[in-house]
């Protein structure tokens, strides 16, 4: 009987949300031999992801943040809740261009998997 009340009590409130985000194409497309458009450079760097509550509307006060590393992969250590999960990229002089945006769902002990992919809008 105390061994289900202790398990209850020392319960995980906290799940993983991981995931990856790739890039391109984005701009500077060119069509190469076989008139295949391509995009001529796609780094990562300079991105940006944050975490949002989802009840957090305006999105003006990120939980987490982190500036993405060359290969795109992320993990957070979140409550249970559901979340809202954001690309930008600093353009100029306080400027941001956000890209995706997409909603998770964290329960507690579990993983939750994500992916985004950040594009041009000429490429859509």
């Amino acid at each position: 009987m105390i061994l289900p009340i202790l398990a209850l009590v020392f319960a995980p409130h906290t799940g993983v949300l991981k995931g990856h985000v790739s890039i391109g194409p984005l701009t500077s497309a060119e069509r190469n031999k076989y008139h295949t458009l391509y995009a001529k450079d796609q780094s990562i760097e300079g991105y940006e992801l944050e975490v949002f509550r989802a009840s957090d509307k305006n999105e003006e006060n990120p939980l987490e943040d982190m500036a993405l590393t060359a290969n795109g992969n992320f993990k957070f250590d979140l409550a249970s809740g559901s979340y809202v999960v954001t690309v930008s990229k600093s353009m100029h002089a306080g400027a941001y261009s956000v890209y995706p945006t997409k909603k998770a769902r964290v329960r507690a002990g579990k993983t939750t998997k994500l992916s985004l992919h950040v594009r041009s809008e000429a490429f859509k």
